[in-house]
């Protein structure tokens, strides 16, 4: 009895309800959190209890009605292809409200009977993770036995683990400075991703230590449920040539407790360096713009850069809505600035 009460604790929570089959007087409707992907069979061997196992499964019912709950789980063998019955149950009635997978065996939800034919129990425990096809029938009763409701559900494990992986850019590619596209997999239950982006430094750094560092290009943004996105649209500073870029793309996965990250691999990629004309164009505009202005900051950014202390790592132009400008774009406004100096407002140089 202990093992076939062990299964249905294992098992109740492969739940995944899509349709429901509702009568007027009641609904019934199961909800289970996408992080199941991850469960590990063994965690659940509890009977009759699952206090001790974590919380991923919700059942929504008309509350205030007293019912049993009886359920039938077929499971199809991935290998075999053959189906058999897993194992049927029946509850003590007990008054409908939603709850909880740990609240089963703990408050006054109890198991009245369940039964587990042949071994297929056994070999479900031994596979360690969902896997293969299962088919579920949930009927709710009154507590005359009188039909109040039923569901239906097929539910697929032919590739349990949950993996985040980008497709592009390769790792160690080199990209177009104008605009990376970038793309990943689709995580089943996201409820959006978002995408963190910095400078790699020197070789010395990790792809994770450089990621967390500070000032990111772009900063954990949400972009919602797409799974390709354009990272020069998110950039929250410039990026420049030469810069070695990693990035990392997160999927958060709605759970009980909130969302629950799902990380990806870190890529790294980089953009050819500036040649020696195009840096000492840019030095230059920078020098010519400053010179027009006797005031204390401007002397002090035309000293800093003639000294190489200012490379364009260190500078960020946006526009008045807020858009990063590209180095091309940057040229020209330098251009322009220097033969319409009264177009400056002001200038400031702040130390990092």
């Amino acid at each position: 009895m202990k093992k076939v009460l062990c299964l249905f604790s294992i098992l109740i929570l492969v739940f995944n309800v899509n349709s429901i089959k509702a009568q007027d007087q009641f609904d019934v409707k199961l909800n289970i959190f996408p992080d199941l992907y991850a469960i590990d069979f063994a965690a659940f061997a509890v009977a009759n209890n699952l206090g001790g196992a974590p919380r991923i499964i919700e059942i929504f019912m008309t509350p205030g009605i007293r019912v049993i709950v009886e359920g039938t789980i077929r499971w199809k063998d991935p290998e075999s292809q053959v189906i058999g019955t897993l194992f049927t149950f029946e509850t003590y009635p007990f008054i409908s409200k939603t709850i909880y997978n740990d609240d089963i065996g703990n408050t006054d939800i109890r198991i009245k009977s369940s039964d587990a034919p042949g071994d297929l129990a056994e070999d479900n425990l031994k596979k360690g993770k969902p896997t293969g096809t299962y088919y579920i029938q949930i009927t709710v009763r009154d507590e005359n036995r009188n039909f109040l409701d039923s569901d239906e559900a097929e539910l697929n494990f032919l590739n349990p683990a949950q993996t985040l992986s980008i497709r592009t850019p390769e790792e160690g590619s080199v990209q177009n400075i104008g605009g990376v596209l970038a793309e990943w997999d689709e995580v089943t239950g996201a409820s959006n991703y978002s995408i963190r982006a910095n400078i790699r430094k020197n070789t010395n750094q990790s792809f994770e230590e450089a990621l967390k560092s500070g000032n990111p290009l772009i900063n954990n943004k949400n972009v919602g449920l797409v799974t390709s996105v354009n990272l020069r649209e998110l950039l929250e500073r410039e990026w420049l040539p030469g810069q070695e870029i990693v990035f990392q793309v997160t999927a958060n996965v709605a759970g009980p407790g909130g969302d629950k990250p799902l990380y990806s691999n870190i890529i790294n990629f980089r953009f050819e360096a500036a040649n020696a004309e195009e840096t000492e164009s840019l030095n230059q505009s920078f020098t010519n713009l400053f010179q027009n202005f006797g005031d204390q900051g401007s002397s002090r950014i035309i000293s800093l850069l003639q000294s190489g202390q200012i490379d364009f790592s260190d500078v960020t132009i946006t526009s008045e809505d807020g858009q990063i400008m590209t180095i091309a774009e940057f040229q020209s406004l330098m251009n322009y600035l220097e033969t319409n100096p009264d177009a400056v407002i002001n200038i400031r140089y702040i130390e990092k």
